[in-house]
């Protein structure tokens, strides 16, 4: 699992979202306006997370989970969540498992914003204390982990 890059897992999620609402739908739950809201919810969450990685290009880091990073960014979006892109990817599946309007989408939406934060933050963190201490430390203390 380790070497299973976040946007693919977050592509996996959603065929599995689709899935679930089709195979499993236990309870249509969401009202059709709000729907709509889900699926606008899901783009913008693509939106944050592309805008992040442009940063990342822009500063030319790597932005591949477990390469080593090169540099530590704090500007832009990441002055406001240390993991802006990782925040994007959990509202796409929120807001997509919103849009598929059923209970089981919504409990794989749970799983995968679990396992970002459990699984990919955590390693992250470490690695990011790791790589620059206490810059990372001061900017740790200043910026929260999601919002």
């Amino acid at each position: 699992m380790q070497r299973v890059l976040p946007p693919l897992l977050l592509l996996l999620t959603l065929v599995v979202m689709i899935v679930a609402a089709y195979a499993w739908p236990v309870g249509d739950i969401i009202p059709q306006p709000v729907r709509w809201i889900g699926g606008f919810a899901a783009a913008i969450g693509i939106l944050i997370a592309a805008k992040g990685a442009r940063l990342f290009k822009q500063v030319g880091t790597n932005i591949k989970t477990f390469d080593a990073p090169e540099k530590l960014v704090t500007t832009g979006l990441f002055a406001l969540s240390r993991n802006p892109m990782y925040l994007g990817f959990a509202l796409c599946s929120v807001g997509f498992a919103i849009a598929l309007g059923s209970t089981s989408p919504l409990l794989v939406a749970a799983f995968f914003c679990v396992t970002l934060d459990r699984w990919y933050v955590r390693f992250e963190e470490a690695v990011m204390q790791e790589t620059f201490g206490a810059e990372y430390e001061t900017y740790r203390s200043r910026v929260r982990r999601w919002l």
